[in-house]
Formats: structure tokens, C-alpha cells, sequence
């Protein structure tokens, strides 16, 4: 990979932190929208080992996924954050 192009993804996925990842087990797939943090071109994201995604990802590890833009504050309303025991994957792009 030319140096100039994975500086651009280096920059890109710095300024995001959200993706849409998606799994499929059996013939069911399934997209979710989960947090991610890049060391390289590597991506971590985090979610509860029993969410469908990660349960997916124990019985077929293809999977694919999109960075999402960022939004602006004013037009996402938050919600107090649920606690949950996470657990971390690591993604080689």
C-alpha cells in the first residue's frame, strides 16, 4: 500500500470512532453499530460477549464492516450508558 493512501486511512480512522459491523451465522445475517478504536490498521471495537454479533463471530469469523461519519451532537439524543462486562476483538483491515 502506497504510504500518501494509508496515511488517509490512518487520519480517516483517527477522526471516527464508530462502525457498522457485520456477522453472519447459519444463513442469518446481522449489522450492528458498535464503538472501535485503530492502532494501525488494526481495529478493536467493543461490545458484551453475548451480544449476537460476538456470537456470531465464535462460529464464523468472516465478517464485514463500514466506518460511520461522524454525527453532530445536536442532532443525536444520548442515552445514560448501559454497563456492561466487555470484551475486546481485534480486527486486521
Amino acid at each position: 500500500m502506497a504510504d500518501e493512501l494509508k496515511g488517509q486511512i490512518l487520519d480517516y480512522l483517527r477522526s471516527h470512532n464508530t462502525m457498522t459491523l457485520a456477522t453472519c451465522a447459519g444463513d442469518a445475517p446481522w449489522a450492528a453499530t458498535v464503538f472501535f478504536a485503530s492502532d494501525d490498521l488494526r481495529l478493536y471495537f467493543f461490545s458484551a460477549p453475548d451480544s449476537r454479533h460476538c456470537q456470531n463471530l465464535a462460529v464464523n469469523s468472516k465478517i464485514a464492516g463500514t466506518i460511520q461519519a461522524r454525527l453532530r451532537s445536536s442532532t443525536v439524543s444520548w442515552k445514560k450508558p448501559r454497563r456492561w462486562p466487555f470484551t475486546r476483538v481485534s480486527i486486521r483491515v
